[in-house]
């Protein structure tokens, strides 16, 4: 894996879980782990990773880094084909966005769990305004931008439901010590589903799977206005 695709840690506070220690997972030649992020921006995703799953040895499957959904894709299938943990650090703000990594997760018989992080709307405004030099731009030089965005998004936020095929739906504490243990108990996660049947040698390919409609895939597209069917 490229660390390049990784962010590292912020500086260590006063506090003292500003250095998570929860101990790195060790899965050689196992199925990995998806954990899925859903949350709003600035709800404190990319923080989760940095202070409880990077010390893991998680990998940041991040769209504000690699840009398009298809790169996030393959790293989290590099990821479970080396038996790592694929973080995916998006909005996935309903079950269309969240469907592919479900799907990555079970065809290769890994657990996949959803990290639902519940900050408000207004919450993540506030957080965005203040920050600065965000990744993905989404940060204090543009107040319009970010209410515009993190409203736009909230508006679409669905729900995780239960047919989604998650193996675990957690809400993720903004008390640190509470996220601590959240993380070392996520990372434990087992799959509850049988593992996947394997394909004959001469198939390989995934013509079998329907295709994706990635047309509103970024998490910065505007609504689509429906139209009236041609007669």
């Amino acid at each position: 894996l490229h660390c390049a695709f990784q962010t590292r840690a912020p500086p260590a506070r006063s506090r003292s879980l500003a250095t998570a220690s929860v101990p790195p997972m060790e899965s050689p030649g196992g199925p990995g782990l998806v954990l899925v992020a859903v949350g709003l921006p600035g709800s404190g995703k990319s923080r989760f990773f940095n202070r409880f799953l990077q010390p893991a040895g998680a990998v940041r499957c991040s769209q504000d880094l690699l840009k398009r959904k298809e790169k996030v894709e393959d790293l989290v299938k590099e990821t479970l084909a080396e038996g790592g943990i694929a973080y995916v650090d998006r909005t996935d703000y309903d079950a269309k966005q969240r469907q592919p990594w479900v799907r990555v997760a079970k065809k290769r018989g890994a657990p996949v769990v959803a990290l639902r992080f519940p900050a408000s709307k207004d919450i993540c405004i506030a957080r965005c305004t203040a920050r600065s030099n965000h990744e993905g731009g989404l940060d204090g030089r543009d107040p319009g931008k970010v209410r515009m965005v993190v409203g736009m998004l909230s508006s679409r936020s669905k729900p995780v439901a239960a047919k989604e095929g998650f193996d675990r739906v957690v809400d993720v504490p903004d008390d640190d010590a509470a996220a601590q243990k959240l993380a070392e108990d996520v990372l434990k996660t087992t799959s509850s589903a049988p593992p996947p049947k394997k394909r004959p040698a001469a198939d390989d390919s995934d013509s079998s799977e329907p295709e994706q409609d990635d047309s509103d895939d970024d998490d910065f597209a505007p609504a689509k206005k429906k139209g009236k069917a041609r007669k």
